[in-house]
């Protein structure tokens, strides 16, 4: 009688809440094999195995409720990571296509150069993928020092983003409908 009091008081408790139960996440990944995970603030940063952040990182953003059109979003973002830098290779922003559920999505790509006064050019690695789902965007950034790296780690990062999966992180609310007061309402 001793044993089964205990196992009672477990089939008669409240369920502990599942996994399942708590809301999504605004995404959901794979790390890649190997690669080390940093999160700070929302942020997440992937870095491939023995590199430093500052020389290779994949990073990871929450999403942003979107404000205006995607693609001037996209190019703003494009010209504010480039930081003046020039393109010398790719660069070319494409339209945005569709993806699941209703979502687009943009990606580019390129090799930048940027040359301060007195100094040889610097060259670097620039890849960002955003998608557009609901009222929300989503983005992600490659960055390299330099195009070996990019050119090293560029599959990986493609797979990395084929198996993304974003969520809706804002909705827009609606007031409620008024009900009819008139002839035949229900009270």
């Amino acid at each position: 009688m001793t044993t089964v009091l205990p196992i009672l008081a477990m089939l008669l408790a409240p369920p502990a809440p599942k996994e399942q139960d708590k809301p999504p996440p605004d995404v959901t990944y794979t790390v890649p094999a190997g690669w080390e995970r940093v999160e700070q603030d929302h942020v997440v940063v992937l870095t491939p195995p023995g590199t430093a952040a500052e020389k290779c990182s994949l990073v990871l953003t929450r999403g942003e409720k979107l404000k205006g059109e995607f693609p001037e979003w996209f190019d703003d973002r494009w010209d504010a990571l480039r930081k003046g830098a020039k393109v010398v290779q790719g660069g070319d922003r494409p339209a945005p296509r569709e993806g699941p559920n209703g979502s687009s999505f943009i990606v580019r790509s390129a090799l930048l150069e940027a040359k301060k006064e007195g100094e040889e050019p610097r060259r670097t690695g620039l890849l960002l993928y955003a998608v557009h789902v609901g009222d929300a965007v989503h983005w992600v950034v490659f960055r390299t020092d330099g195009p070996a790296l990019f050119n090293e780690h560029k599959k990986t990062v493609n797979r990395f983003l084929a198996g993304l999966q974003f969520y809706e992180t804002t909705t827009e609310v609606r007031p409620a409908k008024p009900r009819p007061g008139g002839k035949g309402a229900r009270n």
